[in-house]
């Protein structure tokens, strides 16, 4: 499993980003050509967890393009005439695992101020 707080190089307001577009998967309805690139994204947003730092922003955007479109289809959903389906229970929980590991908003944050100030209650590290 990844390091469970933000990652290296993100901020607050992208970290509530990821987690508002993450959440908004569940909603989702797309066609079967579209769950694709969808779990396309998230393997790459699952390894950006993981460690691999550097494929934060492509994975990010790759999940914003698969989403749900107002102004412009692709090709592929055009020619895909099927009824759009709601989010396949697999990608559903690997959403969710992904969620869990960004873990509450800003935790990264509460949990560095709260060791500096066992630190500085401890009298530890203090000059």
């Amino acid at each position: 499993m990844g390091n469970l707080s933000a990652p290296r190089g993100r901020s607050a307001k992208g970290e509530e980003r990821l987690i508002a577009l993450l959440k908004s998967v569940a909603v989702w309805e797309l066609p079967e050509s579209g769950w694709g690139r969808v779990d396309e994204a998230l393997g790459l947003l699952d390894l950006a967890l993981d460690g691999r730092t550097e494929l934060l922003a492509r994975a990010e955007g790759m999940l914003m393009m698969a989403g749900p479109r107002r102004a412009e289809k692709g090709l592929a959903d055009v020619l895909d005439t099927r009824r759009p389906q709601p989010v396949p229970a697999p990608t559903r929980e690997l959403a969710n695992r992904l969620l869990r590991q960004l873990g509450p908003v800003g935790r990264w944050r509460d949990e560095r101020t709260s060791r500096r100030r066992n630190r500085q209650q401890s009298g530890w590290g203090t000059a």
